[in-house]
């Protein structure tokens, strides 16, 4: 069952990101760019609440 769940879960993901087009966010469909405050990330900024 557990198979089954992330194979789906991969088929959705696959299927939003084949949709997006270039130079746009995939699910927003907001523009890139270089300005974008996505590119300054890292993974140290990503913390999980509670910790």
């Amino acid at each position: 069952m557990k198979g089954i769940v992330t194979i789906g879960l991969l088929a959705a993901l696959l299927g939003l990101t084949a949709c997006a087009e270039t130079g746009q966010y995939p699910v927003g469909g907001d523009q890139c760019g270089p300005s974008d405050p996505v590119q300054k990330l890292d993974a140290a900024d990503c913390v999980v609440p509670g910790s």
